[in-house]
């Protein structure tokens, strides 16, 4: 239970922290942003930045309650004392699917596996927007895993 409380809390912390840092690297490169909106949006185009980032169903508190839920220690993991950030990265389609996802940053097979089992078991996500259209865009997770 203690486990689950802690990885919530970390995980509200880094989503937080990433959203302010979404925010304000949006807000410094807004001149960046309005030459792409003058390119006309191509079909297959991955945006890093758009008008509005996808979603997951529920905004970001229910991102955090998916994720205390879903992850799941890995016995193996736990008994050789591994722990860490893993932090996975996917695309959200233009109809809110995941696509790529991949281990950006790796921990352990154990805990990568686990994190991308709990990632490719994710519900659609309301996807980003860029000119009032539907867009594909990168997308980076940060899983904790960290024993008592």
């Amino acid at each position: 239970m203690q486990k689950k409380l802690f990885l919530s809390i970390i995980a509200a912390a880094w989503l937080i922290a990433c959203n302010i840092t979404t925010v304000a690297r949006a807000q410094k490169t807004s001149k960046t942003a309005t030459v792409k909106c003058e390119n006309k949006v191509e079909n297959d185009s991955i945006f890093e930045v758009c008008e509005e980032l996808p979603l997951f169903p529920g905004g970001n508190m229910a991102l955090m309650m998916y994720l205390n839920e879903n992850v799941k220690y890995p016995a193996m993991a736990s008994a050789h004392r591994e722990q860490g950030r893993v932090i996975v990265g996917f695309v959200v389609e233009k109809n809110g699917s995941l696509s790529n996802i991949r281990v950006v940053r790796s921990v352990s097979p154990l805990l990568d596996a686990e994190a991308l089992r709990v990632i490719k078991a994710m519900p659609n996500w309301t996807p980003g927007r860029h000119e009032g259209k539907p867009v594909r865009v990168k997308y980076n997770i940060p899983i904790q895993f960290k024993l008592q």
